[in-house]
């Protein structure tokens, strides 16, 4: 069972300076008719390189506290800082949104919250068997 489509190559990278759609219109068409088959999207390389870069750096940095989501888990979530404060504005763009609404043909979104966590690899993670979204889009 396919849970999400990959695309094979950046169509799609956020920059210090917004978000860039590198397809053509046929990408676009290609990534709609895809959604349609399969509800979830994740696109190759989003960060573009130099942002990846600061992103890691700045994530060296980052204090992570415990968040225990009562019945599913706990995770570890990066307090708000810079980078949270950065990549939530990058996240917050009309152009973002447009291309977005495109492709799933969802309504207007008015706004994007999200979170930066870790898992450890030595940790012990406990759910409910569900799957808990780490981001979410909501209308205004």
């Amino acid at each position: 069972m396919t849970i999400a489509a990959i695309t094979p190559s950046p169509l799609l990278q956020l920059t210090r300076t917004g978000p860039h759609f590198l397809g053509t219109a046929a990408d676009e068409n290609r990534l709609r008719q895809e959604f349609a088959r399969v509800p979830c999207l994740r696109f190759a390389s989003l960060l573009a390189p130099d942002l990846l870069r600061e992103v890691s750096h700045s994530l060296q940095d980052a204090s992570f506290a415990e968040l225990l989501h009562a019945g599913i888990g706990t995770e570890s979530c990066m307090e708000e800082n810079r980078l949270w404060h950065q990549l939530n504005f990058l996240m917050n763009d009309s152009r973002l949104y447009g291309l977005v609404e495109r492709i799933t043909g969802c309504g207007p979104i008015g706004c994007f919250q999200g979170r930066v966590y870790r898992v450890l690899p030595a940790r012990d993670i406990t759910t409910t068997g569900t799957t808990t979204a780490v981001t979410r889009a909501s209308s205004a």
